[in-house]
């Protein structure tokens, strides 16, 4: 089974000039990797990139230096710089990962890709289509590759689902849903400024939106239909979507006011449905059944309770050797990203899917222009304030917005 994004037209290699990292610097055995924006997340990043066997880590950027040399002594990393511009004229980079806030993303990308860098990309890629698009069609004349941090897809978990849809065993995919719900990360709700998340065009929803819009986007390619529910309640909001694709349809919720912490996404196919659990690891698949209902409520219990033993067990031992990791998409999406600036291949994150994602988020948040968004900016007869996520929003997407 092929998904929207697997039906894509050949790239001539040649055409775009791209070159092989090996071909390029034949003395050069490693990638040269910096990290600018050394947050939370950085970490993560420069274990999994020193744990890939031709990278590693050669300089740090953070407007507090001191943020950043806290990475010195574990990772052995002392060449830190205060902007961006210090430690790209001072040091030969081969890839940079752009971690910092979203503000930050298309500016930081350009001055990367402008030196002929590669980049790979915290999400949201940026916060409008437009800067997106001018991101990939500026890097395809340098050439480089650029690859968002679209991780969960590289989950465990969700390629083992892909595997399964891919088999033609459930047949076709009909309807999509991502879910995400949970409290505030209490260092983000706990600091003593505001964090930055809050700030976003949307509000703190918009930081997390990416990853359940990927994950059904993946399936239903760039939506025809977007319709928005949001309830507020101070910054505890509830966010709910309906996608309508060419082929599918899609459905994603997200909220800080449904607890306890739940992050899934299930995939309804012809003959059966496949839900992917990533706050337990697990896989749990049902198939259409020729057995009497009666003797299918009777077993199907067990079928699942089989299937979670089975997981539950994996997980332990995955465990016990230090396989189960948070962030196990990035540890595959890193090497996997590095391995297509090796080999002169596409990234493993297609420039369509994420035109898409980011064009979605903007329709979703009401950031569009003209007249493609018909919404209600009103609530009981009175303006709606900028910080309030809108209710019942029906936006259309144009052609203007189709890939």
């Amino acid at each position: 089974m092929k998904t929207f994004f697997h039906r894509r037209r050949e790239k001539d290699k040649k055409s775009l000039g791209l070159r092989s990292f090996k071909s390029r610097k034949h003395e050069q055995s490693f990638l040269r990797v910096g990290i600018v924006g050394c947050g939370r997340v950085a970490q993560r990043h420069i274990r999994f990139i020193n744990e890939t066997k031709n990278a590693r880590v050669v300089g740090l950027v953070d407007t507090n230096e001191v943020t950043a040399r806290r990475f010195k002594a574990p990772y052995g990393v002392s060449n830190v710089h205060g902007s961006l511009d210090s430690l790209l004229d001072s040091t030969t980079l081969d890839v940079i990962h752009i971690s910092t806030p979203p503000a930050y993303h298309y500016v930081d990308a350009m001055d990367a890709i402008n030196r002929g860098i590669h980049v790979f990309i915290e999400k949201p890629i940026t916060l409008n289509a437009h800067e997106a698009e001018e991101l990939y069609s500026r890097a395809m004349t340098k050439p480089v590759l650029i690859c968002p941090d679209f991780q969960q897809l590289f989950h465990p978990g969700f390629q083992h689902a892909l595997s399964i849809i891919n088999s033609g065993l459930l047949g076709r995919v009909v309807h999509v849903e991502s879910h995400w719900s949970g409290k505030l990360d209490t260092q983000i709700a706990g600091e003593g400024r505001l964090h930055w998340s809050f700030e976003l065009p949307g509000g703190v929803l918009r930081n997390n939106i990416t990853h359940l819009l990927y994950l059904v986007l993946y399936f239903i390619g760039m939506p025809e239909r977007v319709m928005v529910s949001a309830k507020s309640y101070g910054i505890m909001d509830h966010l709910s979507i309906m996608l309508e694709g060419k082929q599918c349809t899609a459905s994603v919720v997200q909220s800080l006011v449904i607890g306890p912490q739940t992050f899934y996404v299930r995939i309804f196919c012809e003959n059966g449905a496949i839900l992917v659990n990533f706050e337990t690891s697990t896989v749990l698949v049902r198939r259409k059944s020729s057995m009497p209902r009666s003797l299918n409520w009777a077993i199907s219990t067990y079928n699942d309770a089989y299937q979670l033993c089975a997981y539950g067990t994996k997980n332990i031992i995955n465990f016990m050797r230090r396989r189960l990791v948070p962030y196990q998409g990035l540890k595959t999406l890193v090497p996997r990203f590095y391995a297509s600036i090796n080999d002169s291949t596409d990234p493993p994150v297609s420039r369509e899917l994420a035109l898409a994602v980011t064009k979605t988020e903007e329709a979703v948040f009401g950031q569009s222009s003209g007249d493609a968004i018909k919404q209600t900016c009103e609530v009981n007869g009175e303006p709606k304030s900028r910080s309030q996520i809108r209710d019942n929003v029906e936006i259309t997407l144009r052609d203007s917005l189709l890939i």
